[in-house]
């Protein structure tokens, strides 16, 4: 069959691995809407990686990846959507998690940096979340930036990107999410010094705006972010009682 073929008929699944980056291949047949077997769908990705339009492996333990070739890239004329293989598992829990969120009544959309850059700029941001959220809480609109911690950063660094949040309104919450509780534990230690800061604006924004969420696995079948142990406002709390339940 003609590469043509396989653009034509497998648009949509190309298309969602082309936005998202990486994609566990469990959510993949859920996001292109593909209403084969698991079995037959399994059989499609498989084609599209002999023919070279996608990628598929394991990374870091995690579930399956599915992610795009540079002949996809070039072929679609899109620009921004290859990464690096080590941070296939970051992009693919990003991913995993704003598709987790976007089952919530309050979350209406998601953009990845490639789908805002400029425009995120323009507004004062420095340095691009790994998604953007938008909904609407209690009849109002928000911006939600994720930030997804895989590794530890230094303190200074960490403290000048929540600086960087603190000098502008664009986001009214900024959502990290650890997979370690070492650098969950560590993050909280340096938000609390900004909150407990000589500056008092400063230290009422980071306690309305930040939100600290740990939980040790998030690439699974059942992302029940509802679970995460949520550091909010100078105590533990959930994702539940910020912003309600899910859709369903």
């Amino acid at each position: 069959m003609s590469m043509d073929f396989y653009l034509e008929h497998y648009d949509s699944i190309l298309r969602e691995v082309i936005r998202w980056r990486a994609v566990p291949l469990f959510l993949l047949q859920d996001l292109s809407g593909y209403s084969g077997t698991k079995t037959s769908f399994c059989r499609v990705i498989r084609n599209l990686e002999a023919k070279g339009l996608l990628k598929a492996g394991h990374f870091s333990g995690m579930a399956k990846v599915v992610y795009p070739t540079a002949e996809l890239a070039a072929i679609t004329k899109s620009k921004g959507i290859l990464i690096q293989e080590e941070s296939l598992s970051h992009e693919a829990m990003v991913t995993l998690v704003c598709c987790e969120l976007l089952t919530w009544e309050v979350f209406k959309g998601s953009k990845l940096p490639h789908e805002v850059s400029g425009r995120g700029l323009d507004e004062g941001v420095r340095r691009l979340p790994d998604a953007v959220l938008e909904g609407t809480n209690m009849g109002r609109p928000f911006k939600l930036a994720l930030e997804m911690e895989i590794s530890r950063k230094s303190k200074i660094r960490v403290k000048n990107k929540i600086e960087d949040y603190l000098n502008n309104n664009v986001f009214e919450y900024v959502l990290y999410l650890f997979n370690d509780r070492g650098t969950y534990e560590g993050y909280k230690r340096i938000l609390l010094e900004v909150m407990t800061g000589k500056d008092v604006k400063k230290s009422q924004q980071a306690e309305i705006r930040f939100m600290f969420g740990f939980k040790p696995k998030f690439i699974s079948h059942n992302c029940r972010l509802q679970d995460i142990e949520l550091f909010y406002r100078g105590k533990l709390t959930s994702l539940e009682s910020v912003f309600g339940k899910k859709r369903g």
